[in-house]
């Protein structure tokens, strides 16, 4: 049984591990200034790590993995013919535990987009729609993605109110599915509000035709 208390603690403990490995992959960056051929040989083992962590299908088994990747990382280098000197081992292998996390993350992503999908097309939608990220309307972004189930295009309406000017441009862009099914791309940039909402309309009723 899994109380309550326990999943927020797995959850707190997976986002402090992702936070830890994403600082040690920023500690590795300066290598390549400071020293390039050190920092190709991190990176080479990164790799190594990071091929080493494909197989785990979470967070929570990627910490529990990383232990006996780090003890045996050494072994790693050598069979790989990889000089290890002045390599922060520990640091390479949350590095390579920080790509994995984010593979695991783009791929719970792709799950859920094709399990709204699924779930749109069973309902009988047409469109199913998804609006702009928290973090880019902090940036004064706002952007709606349309995707029309039947032919797979995409609709992308974007309003960026952060230009250089201070006056917003209204851009939409159209991308063809894979196959394209007669869809030709698009991509318009407009001053005037009612003149891009008129255009993307005339998409819409394009595409639903």
């Amino acid at each position: 049984m899994t109380f309550m208390g326990d999943s927020r603690n797995e959850t707190s403990a997976a986002t402090s591990a992702v936070a830890r490995f994403s600082a040690a992959e920023a500690r590795l960056y300066p290598l390549a200034m400071a020293d390039t051929e050190a920092f190709e040989r991190a990176t080479s083992l990164v790799g190594l790590v990071a091929t080493e962590l494909r197989s785990c299908g979470g967070v929570a088994e990627v910490v529990e993995q990383l232990g006996g990747v780090v003890a045996r990382l050494q072994q790693t280098a050598d069979a790989a013919h990889i000089d290890t000197t002045g390599l922060p081992l520990s640091v390479v292998a949350d590095a390579a535990a920080a790509i994995r996390c984010r593979q695991l993350k783009a791929e719970q992503a792709a799950a859920d987009v094709r399990e709204r999908i699924e779930r749109a097309r069973a309902a009988g939608q047409a469109w199913l729609v998804e609006e702009a990220s928290p973090a880019m309307m902090m940036a004064g972004i706002q952007q709606r993605q349309e995707l029309h189930l039947p032919t797979g295009a995409t609709l992308v309406t974007t309003v960026d109110g952060e230009t250089a000017d201070d006056e917003p441009v209204y851009s939409l862009e159209l991308i063809p599915g894979s196959p394209a099914n007669g869809v030709v791309a698009v991509s318009e940039n407009y001053a005037d509000r009612s003149e891009w909402l008129a255009a993307a309309q005339r998409l819409r009723a394009a595409l639903s035709a």
